[in-house]
This record gives C-alpha cells, structure tokens and sequence, in this order.
C-alpha cells in the first residue's frame, strides 16, 4: 500500500515540479496527468480488490485506512498545488478528475465510518454499500480521464 502511495505521489510531483509559477501548456498538463492517471487506476485496482476480499482484520482496515488517506493528500495536492496552473482551456476537464478522485475519498470515507460498527453484518452492509460508491467513482473517474490516453 505504502508502495501505491508513492506512485500516486510520483504524478502529482511531475506535475508540481513543472507547475513552477506560471499555467502549463496542455502537453504539460496531459504529461503529467497522464502519469497520475496511470498510478492512480492502479490505486482503484488496488480498493476495488480490497472490497471483493474484505475480512474484518486489522490488516485489511489498515490498508484501506492508507489509501483513504494517499486518496487525500492526492486531492488536497491537486487541489492547492495543481489547480492554479492548469491552462484555462483545460480547467473543466481537471475539475472532473478532482470530483472523480474525491468520489472515491467519499467511498472509503464511508467504510472507515463502518470500522468501528457494532456487528458484523453492519460492517459488511457499509462494505457492500461502499463498493457500489467505489463502481460508481471508477466510471467517474474513467469518463474523466478518458481524453488523457
């Protein structure tokens, strides 16, 4: 997981060591992004087989744990160290990959709230409800990525 994190974090460097201080071109930007988008579909892989294996286990709480908070700082470094220099012809198509990428926060935001649940069945529904969140987030995030490939 720690492994993801870095990827994750390696696309959003890219991107932040060309920001500098002024707006990217759009090579730039589909550059960097596209690297982030590559990381980062492997960090949805990566929940979507967390859910499919869920066991109510330390381990498997802690790992989600993780990628909820990777999922954030993604979010916050995109929020306030990307977003000023995207090229203004670009800026709809970036605010897409933020919501997309702050669906699955949401997602995951939702099982962690489960983890501390009286019963295990109620810790399973959060899980089951949250891999429809996480379905839901990976065909948002598909759309917004799309015209980066």
């Amino acid at each position: 997981m720690k492994r993801l994190a870095a990827l994750l974090l390696t696309g959003i460097l890219a991107f932040s060591l060309t920001a500098c201080s002024q707006k990217v071109s759009e090579q730039e930007y589909y550059s960097a992004m596209g690297e982030l988008a590559d990381s980062y579909s492997l960090m949805a892989d990566t929940l979507d087989l967390s859910l499919q294996t869920y066991s109510d286990t330390a381990e498997w709480w802690d790992a989600v744990d993780s990628l909820k908070q990777s999922n954030d700082e993604v979010v916050s470094t995109l929020e306030k160290e990307v977003t000023p220099y995207v090229p203004d012809s670009l800026a709809q198509q970036h605010k897409d990959i933020v919501s997309a990428i702050t669906a699955y926060s949401d997602a995951m935001q939702k099982i962690m709230a489960a983890k501390d649940a009286a019963s295990a069945e109620e810790k399973q529904t959060a899980v089951d409800e949250s891999t429809k969140l996480v379905a839901a987030a990976s065909e948002q995030w598909q759309a917004a990525i799309a015209t980066l490939k």
